[in-house]
């Protein structure tokens, strides 16, 4: 299975790092197939499920550092939500008190 982003995902990271976001949309292909990936805003995280820090454990809040294999977790994540609709979440770091965006849903688009 070949999951390729149309965009990058610190591009995600910036737009949560500037704001409170409550939803997104996130575009890629699964084999040349088009989908979008849809998430909500989530206070409270399932444990059971994967969870992505989007920043690295040494990041501050005045010096962010991405976290370079958010990007290659996030991909792979994808693979379960396309398939078995396995949700997952994404947080800017684990260890801050911000709402985690919660991938819940993936379908085909034109």
């Amino acid at each position: 299975m070949k999951i390729v982003l149309e965009s990058s995902l610190s591009a995600l990271t910036q737009i949560l790092l500037a704001d409170y976001v409550t939803a997104t949309i996130v575009h890629f292909t699964v084999d040349d197939v088009k989908y979008q990936a849809e998430c909500s805003s989530s206070n409270m995280i399932d444990l059971s499920l994967v969870s992505i820090g989007l920043l690295s454990q040494e990041s501050t809040t005045k010096k962010p550092v991405i976290n370079e294999q958010a990007e290659g977790e996030f991909i792979k994540a994808l693979g379960p939500l396309v398939q078995s609709k396995t949700p997952f979440y994404t947080q800017v770091h684990p260890d801050w008190e911000r709402p985690a965006l919660k991938w819940y849903k993936a379908k085909k688009r034109e």
